[in-house]
């Protein structure tokens, strides 16, 4: 790991913390595997799915976080790639919008967590009804923030020619309508979990796509 290369080390993490973010995701209570389905507009049912499942709660949001950030470093050796070609201011604008989504991701897990951790005492129900609030608040402005910003990533790939021209245009019309359903997800709460399980099937054709290049990369060294 000491003298891997900054390409072969950003390959890496295109394929790794995808991975991590990915499996984290599905296992958090209320992703489907924990806890059942919950809808995050449902702030009741949300906050006991959390204090019934805590200790996979901590571990799974501990994980995503790592996984996101793994996965931002990747992104940003790949644009930084795009210095000898066409596409690199655009991709470096989107990396700015990734970059501030991830720091709201994570801040929103943050406050999850403390729900979850107990931090916030049982019968305190209006105080963790709020912090959920603030928290769902900032992960529907992330999830915004991070569609905008991967379309920009994925204009200056398709700018740059490098890739597979068909697959990056697979990725950018789908987070065209990522950035579509999470702004009414997040004007219309009824519409949440729709646009939620949008986002999450468009995530998951594009780091595919992201993970395809990493393994590139590595080849590259």
């Amino acid at each position: 790991m000491g003298n891997m290369s900054v390409n072969k080390l950003g390959g890496l993490s295109l394929i790794l913390g995808p991975v991590v973010s990915i499996i984290s995701f599905l296992v958090r209570p209320g992703g489907g595997i924990v806890g059942g389905n919950v809808d995050p507009a449902d702030s009741a049912a949300s906050i006991g799915v959390l204090l019934q499942n805590s200790g996979s709660a901590g571990i799974s949001f501990l994980l995503l976080s790592i996984g996101l950030v793994v996965m931002l470093f990747g992104l940003s050796v790949l644009v930084n790639n795009l210095k000898d070609g066409e596409g690199l201011a655009v991709g470096r604008i989107g990396l700015l919008f990734i970059l501030l989504a991830t720091a709201g991701w994570v801040a929103s897990l943050a406050l999850t967590l403390t729900i979850a951790g107990g931090s916030i005492p049982a019968a305190a129900t209006q105080s963790a009804g709020a912090v959920y609030a603030a928290g769902l608040g900032i992960n529907i402005l992330s999830s915004i923030l991070a569609a905008v910003g991967f379309t920009f990533v994925v204009l200056g790939l398709l700018a740059s020619g490098k890739y597979n021209k068909n697959f990056t245009l697979l990725v950018l019309v789908l987070q065209l309508v990522t950035v579509v359903t999470s702004v009414m997800g997040g004007n219309d709460l009824s519409f949440l979990q729709t646009s939620s399980m949008v986002a999450a099937g468009v995530y998951i054709v594009t780091v595919t796509y992201v993970a395809n290049i990493g393994r590139s990369m590595l080849n590259e060294g």
